[in-house]
């Protein structure tokens, strides 16, 4: 894919999730079976600020490890099949370690995910999660995926 980015409706192509758990917005980047950057934009819109915390809200580090997942699952589809030959590897949450919440998020600001393959043998992978605001880190994370 190289400089182009992806935007909602290619994401909506390859994950199942739906409003209001569809938490990536765009591609920004993308090395099929290698790296992704994704951007999520955390909004004052959405349903979590109501009660995380209404009066200073912070986006929860759930959903900081949920948007980290959903970016490393996309590293496994090839974007360039356009004809539609290629069925889209769907890649399955099988768990997780190292998880690192290191500052909070709030509204206004843009969450950029880099997620990089450490292993992949068979049907298994292992994605390295790097989630930013500005050039600081806020979030890391090892994510084991499994495909359909």
């Amino acid at each position: 894919m190289g400089g182009s980015s992806l935007n909602n409706i290619d994401i909506r192509s390859v994950l199942r999730h739906r409003y209001p758990f569809l938490l990536i917005d765009r591609i920004v980047e993308h090395q099929y079976g290698e790296m992704v950057v994704a951007v999520k934009n955390v909004t004052n819109n959405e349903p979590w600020t109501t009660g995380h915390f209404p009066e200073n809200p912070v986006y929860p580090g759930v959903f900081i490890f949920e948007s980290m997942a959903q970016a490393g699952g996309i590293l496994f589809y090839d974007f360039s099949q356009k004809d539609g030959s290629e069925r889209p590897r769907f890649a399955w949450l099988a768990g997780a370690e190292k998880i690192k919440f290191l500052k909070p998020v709030v509204p206004g600001d843009i969450l950029r995910i880099a997620a990089n393959k450490d292993i992949m043998a068979g049907n298994v992978a292992k994605v390295s999660c790097t989630a930013y605001v500005d050039d600081q880190k806020v979030a890391t994370a090892r994510v084991l995926y499994v495909f359909e």
